[in-house]
Protein backbone atom coordinates (compact mmCIF):
# COMPACT_ATOMS: atom_id res chain seq x y z
CA UNK A 1 0.00 0.00 0.00
CA UNK A 2 1.20 3.40 -0.86
CA UNK A 3 2.18 5.22 2.09
CA UNK A 4 3.78 2.42 4.05
CA UNK A 5 6.70 1.81 4.68
CA UNK A 6 8.37 -1.76 4.20
CA UNK A 7 8.35 -2.47 8.10
CA UNK A 8 4.84 -1.04 8.33
CA UNK A 9 3.62 -3.31 5.45
CA UNK A 10 5.61 -6.42 7.16
CA UNK A 11 3.77 -5.51 10.57
CA UNK A 12 0.45 -5.72 8.80
CA UNK A 13 0.82 -8.50 7.17
CA UNK A 14 2.20 -10.31 9.95
CA UNK A 15 -0.96 -9.03 12.45
CA UNK A 16 -3.29 -10.16 9.75
CA UNK A 17 -1.82 -13.09 9.87
CA UNK A 18 -1.57 -14.45 13.62
CA UNK A 19 -4.01 -11.73 15.09
CA UNK A 20 -1.17 -10.70 17.47
CA UNK A 21 -0.05 -7.05 17.64
CA UNK A 22 3.14 -7.78 20.29
CA UNK A 23 4.18 -10.47 17.52
CA UNK A 24 3.62 -8.56 14.24
CA UNK A 25 5.92 -5.84 16.21
CA UNK A 26 8.82 -8.37 16.57
CA UNK A 27 8.44 -9.93 13.42
CA UNK A 28 8.42 -6.65 11.46
CA UNK A 29 10.96 -4.45 14.35
CA UNK A 30 14.55 -4.69 15.65
CA UNK A 31 12.66 -5.24 19.25
CA UNK A 32 15.43 -7.91 20.56
CA UNK A 33 16.43 -5.60 23.38
CA UNK A 34 12.89 -4.14 24.08
CA UNK A 35 10.94 -4.83 26.92
CA UNK A 36 7.48 -6.35 26.35
CA UNK A 37 5.33 -3.82 27.63
CA UNK A 38 6.88 -1.48 25.40
CA UNK A 39 7.03 -3.60 22.38
CA UNK A 40 2.84 -3.48 23.62
CA UNK A 41 2.69 -0.39 23.33
CA UNK A 42 4.71 0.52 19.78
CA UNK A 43 2.51 -2.63 18.88
CA UNK A 44 -0.87 -0.72 20.10
CA UNK A 45 -0.05 2.53 18.08
CA UNK A 46 1.07 0.66 14.85
CA UNK A 47 -2.92 -0.24 14.96
CA UNK A 48 -4.29 2.63 15.80
CA UNK A 49 -2.41 4.28 12.27
CA UNK A 50 -4.87 4.87 10.11
CA UNK A 51 -2.68 3.65 7.19
CA UNK A 52 -2.07 0.83 8.69
CA UNK A 53 -5.43 -0.14 9.96
CA UNK A 54 -6.45 0.47 6.64
CA UNK A 55 -3.89 -2.07 5.59
CA UNK A 56 -4.83 -4.51 7.60
CA UNK A 57 -8.57 -4.26 7.02
CA UNK A 58 -7.85 -4.62 2.89
CA UNK A 59 -6.02 -7.56 3.80
CA UNK A 60 -8.31 -9.08 6.22
CA UNK A 61 -10.93 -8.50 3.29
CA UNK A 62 -8.80 -10.02 0.82
CA UNK A 63 -8.10 -13.17 2.98
CA UNK A 64 -12.20 -13.41 3.46
CA UNK A 65 -12.91 -12.64 0.03
CA UNK A 66 -10.03 -16.10 -0.80
CA UNK A 67 -11.94 -17.83 1.72
CA UNK A 68 -15.46 -17.24 0.75
CA UNK A 69 -17.02 -18.23 3.54
CA UNK A 70 -20.78 -17.29 4.29
CA UNK A 71 -22.12 -16.16 7.40
CA UNK A 72 -24.55 -19.70 6.70
CA UNK A 73 -21.53 -21.67 6.31
CA UNK A 74 -20.72 -20.75 9.96
CA UNK A 75 -23.87 -21.25 11.52
CA UNK A 76 -23.84 -24.56 10.24
CA UNK A 77 -20.29 -25.20 11.52
CA UNK A 78 -21.45 -23.87 14.71
CA UNK A 79 -24.30 -26.30 14.69
CA UNK A 80 -22.56 -29.29 13.88
CA UNK A 81 -19.54 -28.43 16.62
CA UNK A 82 -22.27 -27.99 19.02
CA UNK A 83 -24.53 -31.36 18.28
CA UNK A 84 -21.19 -33.39 18.13
CA UNK A 85 -21.01 -36.43 20.53
CA UNK A 86 -16.91 -36.35 20.01
CA UNK A 87 -16.16 -32.32 20.17
CA UNK A 88 -15.10 -31.44 23.60
CA UNK A 89 -17.18 -29.37 26.55
CA UNK A 90 -15.06 -26.16 25.49
CA UNK A 91 -15.99 -26.25 21.88
CA UNK A 92 -19.41 -26.48 22.14
CA UNK A 93 -20.65 -24.24 24.50
CA UNK A 94 -17.99 -21.91 22.21
CA UNK A 95 -20.24 -22.99 19.14
CA UNK A 96 -23.50 -22.39 21.06
CA UNK A 97 -22.41 -18.72 22.11
CA UNK A 98 -21.39 -18.05 18.68
CA UNK A 99 -25.17 -19.64 17.89
CA UNK A 100 -26.49 -17.66 20.66
CA UNK A 101 -25.32 -13.87 19.31
CA UNK A 102 -27.81 -15.00 16.28
CA UNK A 103 -30.74 -14.49 18.83
CA UNK A 104 -31.91 -11.86 20.17
CA UNK A 105 -33.17 -13.14 23.75
CA UNK A 106 -29.70 -13.49 24.26
CA UNK A 107 -27.97 -10.29 23.58
CA UNK A 108 -27.12 -7.54 25.87
CA UNK A 109 -27.92 -5.33 24.06
CA UNK A 110 -32.06 -4.75 24.23
CA UNK A 111 -33.86 -2.12 22.81
CA UNK A 112 -36.86 -0.69 24.42
CA UNK A 113 -39.58 0.47 22.25
CA UNK A 114 -41.47 4.19 23.08
CA UNK A 115 -44.05 2.61 24.17
CA UNK A 116 -42.64 0.31 27.24
CA UNK A 117 -40.74 2.81 28.50
CA UNK A 118 -44.43 4.89 28.37
CA UNK A 119 -45.44 2.21 30.62
CA UNK A 120 -42.81 1.48 32.58
CA UNK A 121 -42.80 5.95 33.38
CA UNK A 122 -46.50 5.69 34.06
CA UNK A 123 -46.69 2.83 36.19
CA UNK A 124 -43.91 4.21 38.05
CA UNK A 125 -45.65 8.29 38.62
CA UNK A 126 -48.58 6.23 40.02
CA UNK A 127 -46.61 4.26 42.67
CA UNK A 128 -46.58 5.31 46.20
CA UNK A 129 -43.65 6.46 48.59
CA UNK A 130 -43.22 3.15 50.02
CA UNK A 131 -43.79 1.41 46.26
CA UNK A 132 -40.61 3.89 45.06
CA UNK A 133 -38.80 3.28 48.08
CA UNK A 134 -39.00 -0.49 47.95
CA UNK A 135 -38.48 -0.26 44.24
CA UNK A 136 -35.12 1.80 45.14
CA UNK A 137 -33.99 -0.77 47.58
CA UNK A 138 -34.30 -3.49 45.37
CA UNK A 139 -32.57 -1.75 42.85
CA UNK A 140 -29.17 -1.04 45.29
CA UNK A 141 -29.17 -4.70 46.16
CA UNK A 142 -28.96 -5.98 42.50
CA UNK A 143 -25.36 -4.31 42.19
Amino acid sequence: MPGLTPKQEAFARRYVETGNASDAYRFAYNAGAMLPATINIRAHELTRNSKIAERVRALQDAQLAAVDVSAEDIVRVAWEIANAGDASHGSRVSALALLAKRHHEFSDKHEIGADIRLQAMSAVATMSTEQLLALVSGLDSDT
